[in-house]
């Protein structure tokens, strides 16, 4: 373990090194993408069975779940310096969630998991949890470019980016870092390299200082590296993974109860983009906001001074974009990604991972008609069916383990998860079609 601790001591020098050098070389060429087909955002797939998680450095213990629609086989397996510490295989004779609380085994265990299922469709999730600290998300699939956006780095807020490879060959990654103060020269094309199985940690404070906007994009060179951002505050803890670019995004959660929301959009483009950013409640449609988002900017809308408690929001822009939520306040602190595509299957298999939690599923229907939906915890046969009004969101309490969500029009869907002292947000896995 000392010896890891040196190896990243020495990385942090390396790349103030860099950083020095890197202030006379000028910003680095954006190609537009005004005139370009639209890359693909990041990609639907519970058919998948893969799942990475990226984990945090905290006080909390992670708790791993995998949502198997049928009968089959998942394996957690926790991989450090090149080597796997522990796997543990669940077996399931009927459709379930799979799951495995690391504190069982290992305390404060800060480091990242793999998912192995054998079966399509699936979807994994981790939650940390801790005596004052919860948080989790959905774990992800593989991607050669990732988008962070929504980070802060102040007095109190700490920020800290998380490179994690997860196979056996060396990985390898470039860092380009916006702020607003526009392209930051620190970390900017720095090559990156992860051991195998392994993860590097970069804390911005003693990096950067000060920063009220934070966004990076990861460039994977070789092999595979999953990016993630955690921030630390007064009110907890909260994580959120990297994404692709989409012109469209959905966050089914953007807002939850006791706590107050901002929500990131980051244009990394060479075009300045028009964005317009519509929020809903329970009634409908709050409001709307319309904003233009810069060239290789990041703009910021108060979700807070629009409304209160549980809302979702959608985005579209003429441009593609990378955007985040991160929500705190007295309940804890939180954050998530959207979702680029509206589909009409889900899994939520982080919906009672935790027992003594309080759970709370919401979907969203930002279509033009009404939209029936079907709800169940994974393999249950008793359901619950509810019609949700266009532009509406409904919350959901679903009794059991995981949850899945079929609806016969498009929607997205995305959890809460509520402990003593902090909140959690996250995405739900949609279900492609191809995938059922």
């Amino acid at each position: 373990m000392a010896e890891q601790i040196v190896r990243r001591l020495l990385l942090v020098f390396v790349v103030a090194a860099v950083a020095l050098v890197a202030w006379s070389i000028p910003e680095p060429d954006v190609e537009s993408t005004g005139s370009e087909e639209l890359p693909d955002p990041r990609p639907l797939s519970a058919r998948s069975g893969v799942w990475y998680c990226g984990g945090a450095e905290a006080e909390t213990d992670p708790v791993l779940g995998a949502a198997l629609p049928v009968a089959a086989r998942a394996e957690f397996s926790l991989p450090v310096e090149g080597e796997f510490i522990d796997a543990f295989e669940r077996r399931l004779t009927s459709p379930g969630v799979a799951e495995v609380d690391v504190g069982n085994w290992l305390r404060f265990h800060p480091g990242p998991a793999l998912v192995e299922v054998s079966s399509s469709p699936s979807g994994a999730a981790v939650m940390l949890a801790g005596p004052s600290q919860l948080a989790g998300d959905s774990c992800q699939i593989a991607a050669k470019e990732w988008f962070l956006a929504g980070g802060t780095q102040g007095p109190v807020e700490r920020l800290t980016l998380r490179l994690y490879n997860p196979l056996l060959e060396p990985a390898r990654a470039s860092l380009q870092l916006m702020s607003e103060f526009g392209f930051e020269p620190l970390l900017d094309d720095a090559q990156v390299q992860v051991a195998p199985r392994d993860w590097e940690d970069f804390d911005f404070g003693p990096l950067l200082g000060e920063r009220e906007r934070i966004a990076i994009k990861v460039n994977t060179a070789e092999g595979v590296v999953i990016p993630s951002f955690a921030s630390t505050g007064q009110e907890g803890l909260a994580v959120w993974p990297g994404e692709g670019l989409s012109p469209a995004w959905e966050f089914p959660v953007v807002q939850a109860d006791g706590t107050s929301a901002t929500l990131s959009l980051w244009n990394p483009g060479a075009v300045d983009s028009n964005a317009t950013v519509s929020v809903h409640g329970t009634n409908g449609l709050i409001d709307t906001v319309t904003l233009t988002v810069g060239s290789q900017r990041e703009e910021r809308v108060d979700i807070a001074a629009i409304s209160a408690g549980d809302v979702a929001a959608r985005i579209e822009s003429d441009l593609p974009l990378a955007a985040a939520v991160l929500t705190s306040g007295p309940s804890g602190r939180a954050g998530t990604v959207g979702a680029p595509r509206t589909l009409n299957q889900w899994l939520v298999p982080a919906n009672n991972l935790i027992e003594d939690l309080r759970y709370r599923v919401v979907i969203f229907n930002s279509s033009a008609d009404e939209v029936e939906v079907v709800s169940r915890s994974v393999g249950n046969e008793t359901a619950n069916r509810v019609v949700i009004p266009p532009g509406v969101i409904r919350r959901q309490v679903i009794v059991g383990k995981g949850a899945e969500i079929s609806a016969l029009g498009p929607v997205s869907v995305g959890w809460i998860a509520e402990g003593v002292s902090d909140i959690a947000i996250g995405l739900a896995t949609p279900v492609p079609e191809s995938a059922k």
